[in-house]
């Protein structure tokens, strides 16, 4: 489950997830560039536990796979090809 932090439209909007095994904050935002937008993430894990500073390194390229996942489908779905 994740909770809204900020909310910005139409630039951009923060949510932290509050709910499951790891705790996370992450930002995504939209500007112009050039006739298109330029779509942009960035995030991070929470915490200062030994867990969280073992998950930390490994779940990193987890999340990397699982975004650009996201943001193919989000692509197709804007594009209308799904």
């Amino acid at each position: 489950m994740c909770r809204i932090t900020q909310w910005e439209p139409p630039t951009h909007f923060r949510y932290e997830v509050i709910e499951g095994p790891i705790r996370a904050d992450a930002l995504w935002g939209v500007r112009p560039e050039g006739d298109g937008s330029w779509f942009f993430g960035a995030g991070d894990i929470l915490g200062k536990s030994l867990l969280t500073r073992v998950l930390r390194p490994l779940a990193a390229p987890l999340f990397a796979r699982e975004t650009r996942s996201e943001l193919r489908r989000l692509k197709e779905i804007l594009e209308g090809r799904r």
